[in-house]
C-alpha cells in the first residue's frame, strides 16, 4: 500500500477536496467558559486552603431542656403590651353622576 500524501492546500481536509470547518463565535464562547471554570476551581482551591487543616475544639455540652430549679419556681412571663390600631382613613365621598355635555351651538 502506497503512502497516503496529505493535501497541499491550505484549508481543505483529505477527503473530497471539502474545506475543513473554522472555527465560530461559539469556540470562542467555548473557551472563554472553560478559562472561567478553570480559575473559578483555582480561586476555590485558594480558599478552601486559606481554613486550618485541624478540627475546631467541641463546644460544651448544654442540657436538652431548660428547667428552673427545685427551689425556685418558674418565673411568669411578662405580658405584651398591645400596638395600637392603625386609624381608619376617612371614608370617600358618595359617587356624583358626570354632568351632561352641553349642547353644540
Amino acid at each position: 500500500m502506497p503512502p497516503t500524501v496529505k493535501s497541499r492546500e491550505k484549508g481543505r481536509s483529505s477527503e473530497g477536496g471539502k474545506p475543513a470547518p473554522r472555527s465560530d463565535a461559539y469556540t470562542g464562547l467555548l473557551s472563554i467558559s472553560l478559562l472561567a471554570q478553570i480559575a473559578g476551581a483555582v480561586f476555590l482551591y485558594m480558599e478552601l486552603s486559606s481554613y486550618p487543616d485541624s478540627k475546631p475544639t467541641k463546644p460544651p455540652d448544654r442540657p436538652l431542656s431548660i428547667t428552673a430549679p427545685a427551689n425556685q419556681p418558674a418565673p411568669q412571663p411578662q405580658p405584651q403590651p398591645q400596638p395600637m390600631p392603625m386609624p381608619m382613613p376617612a371614608p370617600m365621598p358618595a359617587p356624583m353622576p358626570a354632568p351632561a355635555p352641553a349642547p353644540a351651538p
